[in-house]
């Protein structure tokens, strides 16, 4: 194979239309279609979303319609064979700190309320 990526969708918008979806690299810089290599991701609903953990860096670039393109296949004078091929990551809810009690991971259960697990 010369080429092959693993593409994760997200929603651009919250559901209510108000907030903007972002997506950032470990280091905290915004995923842009140019791409940049890293091995976690992090797609951010306003404070609250989602961590795509990689098992090594990859080049990862935004694609169109709202979409993460995970480049499986580094560019190579010869194809690689399929069975050399593959992907692991984990996805990983997160809050925003500001959005925590500090006591452990707090759930949003209504619009603008939270609620923490550790029963605060």
């Amino acid at each position: 194979m010369s080429r092959g990526v693993q593409m994760i969708p997200f929603l651009p918008k919250t559901p209510d239309g108000k907030t903007a979806t972002t997506v950032k690299t470990a280091e905290g810089e915004v995923l842009t279609a140019k791409g940049a290599t890293t091995q976690r991701l992090r797609i951010d609903r306003g404070g609250f979303g989602i961590d795509v953990q990689l098992d090594k860096p990859l080049t990862v670039k935004l694609g169109q319609n709202s979409t993460i393109l995970i480049q499986l296949v580094e560019p190579a004078v010869k194809p690689t064979p399929a069975g050399k091929i593959g992907l692991k990551y984990k996805l990983v809810p997160s809050v925003d700190e500001a959005r925590t009690c500090g006591k452990g991971m707090c759930l949003s259960m209504k619009p603008g309320r939270i609620r923490c697990c550790a029963g605060t």
